[in-house]
């Protein structure tokens, strides 16, 4: 537990995040991974986004989302 906090710590300080906004990010994450797998699939991090405030279209089931697709490529890049 003592070395996540260190990370945590060592991440908002190279990241010039503020620390309400990794407090907020951590409990949105919490919140949508629903399967508390410790991950988000792209369904869940699509829903966190959004409530992030992020503007993202509504695509039809099956339908890529380009702009979804242009943050997966950045985010997680090998899928």
């Amino acid at each position: 537990m003592q070395h996540n906090l260190e990370q945590q710590i060592e991440a908002r300080n190279r990241s010039g995040v503020s620390e309400d906004a990794l407090r907020e990010f951590s409990m949105m994450f919490k919140h949508f991974d629903k399967d508390k797998s410790g991950k988000l699939d792209h369904q869940e991090f699509k829903s966190c986004l959004r409530a992030l405030g992020y503007d993202l279209p509504m695509v039809e089931e099956g339908q890529t989302d380009p702009e979804f697709q242009a943050i997966l490529d950045i985010v997680d890049p090998n899928r």
